[in-house]
């Protein structure tokens, strides 16, 4: 009677663990970025980012920039981390998207990019932001790489590449409405939109989800869906300052099973231990 009913308590404190890691969102924390977990067909975990990037006027230029995440949360819920929480900063870095189109200014010109383009996070101790703009350092691409150091001079969270998203392999699409005044050099509402697949990072093996589909992308999946708006707003070194967000999925560890099977071993150590006596 008293191991069934140790037993019994056991497995029914297991069970009320599980059910209680189950009723709310579980979450993650890696390098101190706490993520909500699980899997939706639309991306449970949802980032807001602000965003300052270069001015893409004609084909041949890099497009790069650099964003500071606002906050990571469920998609549509609120917030599990925000900027600076937990004491460590999440920004990022993107690059290496090649404009090879850019079209009519007023007319809803489309901007395409190839090359791939990467998007990678970093975490940090320190703000990078914090002595943002930066002034004094130059030439304005000078300024630029200044800034970009500045991020990328941290760990690595997770690396991303851009992977195709039309039938000509363009990596990043960027649209500039037809309003009234919007040219390349003066625009607003821009959005933006891309792709991209888990490459690296210490949370890389959490992202690699393939959670939406891209038939033009390999294997026909991506990892992150990428959506951003912008102006033609000066920011610093940067001649566009936009926000962003990033939809994607994060694979829970088994709380509920590793649970059970603790459970198990400890109901298991008790029944040896009885038996050892009994001998």
């Amino acid at each position: 009677m008293h191991f069934r009913s140790l037993a019994a308590i056991s497995v029914f404190s297991v069970a009320l663990l599980a059910s209680g890691a189950a009723s709310a969102t579980p979450t993650l924390t890696i390098d101190g970025i706490t993520i909500p977990t699980g899997i939706s067909a639309s991306g449970l975990l949802k980032t807001t980012e602000n965003s300052y990037e270069n001015l893409i006027t004609a084909p041949g230029q890099n497009f790069q920039g650099v964003a500071s995440v606002l906050s990571i949360g469920v998609n549509g819920g609120g917030p599990t981390w925000a900027y600076g929480q937990n004491g460590v900063f999440l920004s990022a870095v993107f690059t290496g998207f090649t404009s090879d189109f850019v079209g009519v200014p007023g007319m809803s010109p489309t901007i395409t990019f190839t090359g791939g383009g990467t998007l990678t996070y970093y975490v940090s101790n320190t703000d990078p932001f914090a002595n943002f703009p930066l002034s004094g350092c130059g030439t304005v691409a000078q300024c630029q790489a200044a800034e970009i150091a500045a991020v990328t001079s941290s760990t690595v969270f997770l690396q991303l590449t851009a992977v195709p998203i039309d039938a000509a392999g363009h990596t990043l699409l960027i649209t500039i409405p037809s309003l009234a005044g919007n040219t390349l050099g003066s625009f607003i509402s821009a959005s933006a939109s891309a792709f991209l697949s888990v490459t690296g990072g210490d949370a890389a093996q959490y992202f690699n989800t393939d959670t939406f589909a891209d038939i033009f992308a390999p294997g026909g999946t991506a990892d992150v869906d990428f959506i951003g708006g912008a102006n033609s707003t000066a920011a610093g070194p940067f001649q566009v300052s936009g926000s962003n967000n990033a939809y994607a999925n994060a694979i829970p560890e088994p709380v509920s099973i590793s649970l059970f099977g603790g459970g198990l071993a400890a109901m298991g150590a008790f029944v040896r231990r009885r038996k050892a006596k009994k001998a």
